[in-house]
């Protein structure tokens, strides 16, 4: 069954900091997530402007690449 995923807020998000630099936002309620850049311990920035929702690799490789033509 597929869920709506276009009502969540990502209100209950939370980073996820992979390295000392990087990491990612991630939303327990869809499962989306979104990358951000570590500028101070607490604080951080949005390295991408939108949330790449798990449909599947195939359609999360294009969000990506739609995301890429965008920000060029």
């Amino acid at each position: 069954m597929k869920r709506n995923l276009t009502n969540c807020r990502h209100s209950r998000a939370y980073p996820t900091i992979i390295a000392q630099t990087a990491g990612f936002l991630w939303c327990p309620d869809c499962g989306a997530h979104r990358l951000v850049n570590v500028i101070e311990p607490g604080r951080y920035q949005y390295a991408s402007r939108v949330w790449i929702y798990p449909t599947g690799y195939q359609d999360v490789l294009k969000q990506l690449e739609r995301q890429e033509k965008a920000d060029a």
